[in-house]
């Protein structure tokens, strides 16, 4: 069953207490302008109503906003374009917001804590789909008089609120979380900074074609530390849902950081004959990359059991002792990646090669020091992994919590 039919079911099943009426029975569309004194708002898919002057985005509004539309604290705003897209939220202020988006203003019968969330609901969403109007999906768009007939069910304001205020502390939750993650990844990326620079607990430094390092640390290149061989191709064709574990070009950039943890493609075991083998402590490089800053990313192969690489790939083989996840950290800090640009080559596809990465040259630390700042760094990982499973487990319950309290499923028992 598709969620337009759940929605139709659901409008027509007896709930007590809950009952049916039209989006234009609880709000009107606030069409109130000239107030360019009020600050200029923004409706995010996920973010709701915010402040236009905190996203990164270029500021594209007209200076003269005499014609764009007032809002009140408490008032729904949507993207009228992208309403089927659940682009919409709950406005947290006084403000401003472009004439392409609708404002609507609820009544004494529905609160706008519950609406922002009922306005999100999957179900809904479809609803709000077959009402815009438009040729394609890029065209669509749900203007007020299409969107005030669409039919709703809702309980009473006290369950409402009950609603909204679980709902609510689990959006709390998620962006605290969020903003936690985000945190992590700034100290880890300054510590990756000091760690390749400074090392640990050094005194003495010297200067070098790297800049400033440790007295201690030699400058080498790759070529003199390692062998060169190259990844074989694996069509997709070839991948199969298990199996033995291999590596494709493009899963260095969408699927790993530093180290390989995990799989997204497997081969069977004929497959192997065609294919390279990895061993372990071997760093993978992408070939190529659609601009020359993305070239040359590697991982750390440190699994001890079989898995194989395809191709457009190149395997560096240490054969010194060496930490292979810290030389991946190493090999992907910028020091480093400004080297991986002089070597790119192409216009429309920048390929990097042996030849180049050969001549990458790094800062070797003694093993001791390299194994610390790993276990240093990989803590970070593990804390980071940590957060982001928090984060999925909170987003699943939300939605899971969603589905049952926004039709009544689940009933929030009375004081």
């Amino acid at each position: 069953m598709n969620n337009y039919s759940k929605w139709e079911e659901f409008l027509s099943t007896e709930i007590t207490d809950w009952y049916n009426t039209s989006i234009g029975k609880i709000f009107c569309n606030r069409q109130e302008k000239n107030r360019p004194e009020l600050p200029l708002l923004s409706v995010t898919g996920v973010g709701g109503v915010i402040d236009r002057d905190t996203l990164e985005r270029r500021d594209t509004s007209n200076a003269d906003k005499s014609k764009y539309l007032s809002v009140c604290k408490g008032d729904i705003v949507y993207n009228t374009m992208r309403m089927w897209q659940g682009v919409s939220g709950s406005v947290p202020k006084d403000g401003l917001v472009s004439p392409a988006y609708t404002v609507l203003k609820p009544n004494h019968s529905i609160t706008s804590d519950y609406a922002k969330h009922l306005f999100k609901d999957e179900r809904l969403i479809q609803i709000f789909h077959k009402y815009s109007q438009g040729l394609v999906d890029d065209t669509l768009n749900l203007k007020f008089e299409n969107l005030s007939s669409i039919k709703v069910k809702i309980p009473p304001l006290t369950e409402q609120q009950k609603i909204a205020s679980i709902l609510n502390s689990l959006d709390k939750v998620i962006e605290t979380t969020k903003k936690q993650i985000d945190k992590l990844l700034d100290l880890k990326k300054a510590s990756i900074n000091e760690f390749m620079t400074k090392g640990i607990g050094h005194s003495e430094f010297k200067d070098s074609e790297l800049g400033r390092i440790p007295k201690s640390w030699k400058i080498t290149t790759l070529e003199n530390i390692g062998d060169f061989t190259k990844g074989k191709g694996i069509s997709k064709k070839e991948t199969t849902l298990e199996g033995i574990p291999c590596i494709r070009y493009a899963e260095i950039y969408t699927e790993y950081n530093y180290v390989i943890d995990k799989f997204k493609s497997f081969i069977l075991s004929e497959t192997k004959k065609t294919t390279k083998k990895l061993k372990t402590n071997d760093i993978i490089f992408a070939g190529s990359g659609e601009t020359v800053d993305e070239i040359g990313k590697s991982v750390a192969f440190v699994s001890n059991f079989d898995a194989y690489v395809g191709g457009d790939t190149i395997i560096f083989s240490p054969n010194i002792e060496c930490d292979s996840v810290f030389l991946s950290y190493q090999l992907n800090d910028d020091s480093t990646r400004i080297q991986l640009r002089k070597f790119g080559q192409g216009s429309s596809v920048i390929h990097v090669y042996t030849s180049g990465i050969k001549q990458l040259k790094i800062g070797l630390p003694p093993i001791v020091e390299q194994n610390k700042i790993t276990e240093f760094l990989l803590s970070y990982t593990k804390t980071i992994n940590a957060k982001r499973n928090k984060l999925t487990q909170t987003q699943s319950l939300k939605k899971s919590l969603m589905q049952d309290l926004l039709i009544g499923k689940v009933r929030i028992k009375k004081d």
